[in-house]
């Protein structure tokens, strides 16, 4: 009979993610992430000019004064396990706040080496973008 205790940590869910139960050679360790009413992951927040997102975040916040342009490097695709990244900038301030994505190595967004979404004072930026092993890169879509 399997220990009760491990089953009850174990998340019912089918594919977990980082800050889920772990269990190595019989031992269950947990960390710490933030989740909401829905047990989604909180958004990952960027408050310097500059960041790298790690693979398997969904969701990133953008939360700087005054900004004028901040760079985002994704993670690679293939560690993404298909999971989408939103992105949204909740910046303050803002008079034009430049927001360029730049994806791991070779890989692209939407064929190209770079991407930008641009903040204005009356239209804050934001975007989804899908992991694609098949195009080795970046995609929009709604």
């Amino acid at each position: 009979m399997p220990d009760k205790r491990i089953l009850d940590l174990t998340p019912p869910v089918t594919k977990r993610t980082i800050g889920d139960v772990t269990i190595l050679d019989g031992a269950t360790t947990r960390s710490i992430t933030t989740r909401n009413m829905l047990g989604q992951k909180e958004p990952v927040s960027v408050s310097g000019a500059s960041a790298t997102i790690t693979a398997m975040e969904n969701a990133v916040a953008i939360q700087r004064a005054a900004p004028t342009a901040t760079g985002i490097t994704l993670p690679p695709v293939t560690s993404q396990d298909g999971i989408p990244i939103s992105i949204s900038d909740w910046s303050t301030s803002i008079t034009e706040h430049v927001i360029t994505f730049t994806p791991d190595g070779t890989e692209t967004i939407m064929g190209a080496a770079t991407f930008q979404i641009v903040s204005t004072p009356s239209q804050r930026a934001g975007i989804t973008l899908r992991p694609s092993t098949s195009l080795a890169g970046w995609y929009i879509a709604p």
